[in-house]
C-alpha cells in the first residue's frame, strides 16, 4: 500500500460531498459510517456508501470506511453493507475486555 498523505473523511449521509469525492486531490477517501448523523439512518448510510465507495474506486482513489465500534451491534452490518466496496475498514473504537 502506498503512504497515504491525505484522506477525506465524509459522512455517510453527505451526498454533495460524497459525489465531490470522486474529484479529490486526496490520497485516499474515508467514509465515515460511524458519525452520529447516520443514527437512526444506517441503511440508508450503509446504500448510499456502498454506492459511493465503487464510484470513487472507479475514479482510481482508495476507499476506506469508518465502521461503528465493536460494542455495538452496528459494526457487522456496517461491514456487510459495504464489503467488496471499500479498500479498508477502521473501527471507530475498539475494546477489549479486562484482563
Amino acid at each position: 500500500m502506498l503512504a497515504l498523505r491525505s484522506t477525506l473523511v465524509v459522512d455517510a449521509l453527505d451526498a454533495p460531498a460524497l459525489a465531490a469525492a470522486r474529484t479529490t486531490a486526496a490520497d485516499a477517501v474515508l467514509i465515515d459510517l460511524a458519525h452520529p448523523s447516520v443514527q437512526g439512518r444506517r441503511d440508508e448510510a450503509r446504500a448510499q456508501a456502498r454506492r459511493a465507495a465503487q464510484a470513487i474506486a472507479k475514479a482510481g482513489r482508495p476507499v476506506l470506511a469508518r465502521v461503528s465500534s465493536t460494542v455495538t451491534d452496528e459494526m457487522e452490518a456496517d461491514l456487510d453493507g459495504v464489503v467488496g466496496a471499500v479498500s479498508y475498514f477502521v473501527p471507530s473504537k475498539v475494546f477489549r475486555p479486562p484482563l
